[in-house]
Parts: structure tokens; C-alpha cells; sequence
């Protein structure tokens, strides 16, 4: 039997998945904010196949509900939303944070950008970070270990976000070099060649 309410998971306002569903009011809200509440990911996702996506969650209840729903725009100002899946209906919209996670070359998988601080950036020697097109480079001595995001813009907020973290927690054993020179960006890539490193593998911007 269908639940009365549940709290979906929407992408650019579109239904992609149910995380709780329960028949008493009380019960799904108190979930809703848990959900809301919880701590936010340290790196979180901005694009899907290329297109900027806003994620939220929602509380939709079974039938009419006869609530308006607002969301907030860049501005500040109030603007109606109305969404249905079926026969629920939109009675409450919250922003929400989904985890990007980061291409590890080393491993062959991906991780979150947790898993990167605490295997790649530990506080033992002075390392460098930099972004060159989509990848995130880490070099330690000669070693380099290099990871792919799905663009440019997702690389530099990567290294915007390592870098605040570092800051944050008072850090000066690591140098970031933002990808913003050309000059630079060759240097960098003669180096990592010179490593091995594939210059067709190295000017790629995207992975998807």
C-alpha cells in the first residue's frame, strides 16, 4: 500500500529518487530535516552530463494538498513552485547537497575528496596541488597522482574547496597553483610528460 508522504530527491526539478516514505506527518518532517540537517559533503555535484543541475528535496503528500511552495532565487525573491509525481503533490522544497566524487587514476575508481585528503595530503612533506584543464594534479618529491573531474569549472572548485579546507585548519605544508596561466599550464605539461604521462590524456576537459 502506498505511503501517504514521501521525500524525494529532486534534480533541476525533476523526481529522481525516493529516500522515505511513511504515513504519519510528523514521522516524514522529522526525517525531512534530519536529511536537511545533516552535515554537507565536502566537495558537492554542480553538473550531470555536462548541464548545471540544483538539487532539492521535497515532501510530497498523497492527493491535493492545497499548500503553496515557494523556492528563493539568486535575488531573494520568492518564487512559486509546483510539482507532482503521480498523484503526490509538492507541500515542502529545501536545497540539498549531493557528494561529487573525484577520478582516481591510482586506483581506478572514485572517491570523494575525504578519501583524497586523507591518503594523498597527509602533513608529512611539502607538497604541490595543481589544476590543469579537468585534472587535479598532487605532487609529492617526484611522485605525481593525478585526478579527473568532469570539467574545468569542477577541477578549480576542487581545488578552491582543498584549499580552504587547508587554510581553515591552519596548514602551510602545501602549495595550490590554479590553472589561470599558460606559461604555466606548458611548463606543467612538458613536466608530466616527461613523467610518462600521456599528452592527449593530459589536454582532455572533460569525462563524459
Amino acid at each position: 500500500m502506498l505511503k501517504k508522504y514521501k521525500i524525494i530527491l529532486l534534480k533541476n526539478s525533476v523526481p529522481k529518487k525516493t529516500l522515505f516514505a511513511s504515513n504519519v506527518k510528523r514521522t516524514t518532517r522529522h526525517k525531512f530535516h534530519k536529511f536537511i540537517n545533516s552535515k554537507k559533503p565536502l566537495f558537492h555535484k554542480e553538473y550531470v552530463k555536462r548541464k548545471y543541475c540544483q538539487f532539492e528535496l521535497g515532501i510530497f503528500l498523497k492527493g491535493e494538498s492545497g499548500v503553496n511552495v515557494y523556492r528563493k532565487t539568486v535575488m531573494g525573491k520568492n518564487v512559486p513552485v509546483k510539482i507532482s509525481v503521480g498523484d503526490y503533490n509538492l507541500i515542502e522544497l529545501s536545497p540539498y547537497w549531493v557528494e561529487e566524487f573525484l577520478y582516481d587514476h591510482q586506483e581506478k575508481r572514485r572517491v570523494p575528496l575525504d578519501y583524497i585528503l586523507m591518503t594523498y595530503l597527509p602533513k608529512q612533506n611539502f607538497k604541490q596541488v595543481f589544476s590543469l584543464n579537468n585534472k587535479l594534479i598532487i605532487q609529492n618529491d617526484d611522485v605525481f597522482k593525478i585526478f579527473s573531474l568532469k570539467n574545468v569549472k569542477d577541477c578549480s572548485r576542487a581545488l578552491e574547496a582543498i584549499k580552504t579546507i587547508f587554510i581553515d585548519g591552519g596548514r602551510t605544508d602545501t602549495l595550490f597553483v590554479p590553472d589561470n596561466s599558460t606559461v604555466q599550464r606548458k611548463q606543467l605539461y612538458e613536466l608530466l610528460i616527461k613523467y610518462g604521462f600521456d599528452k592527449k590524456f593530459l589536454y582532455k576537459q572533460y569525462t563524459y
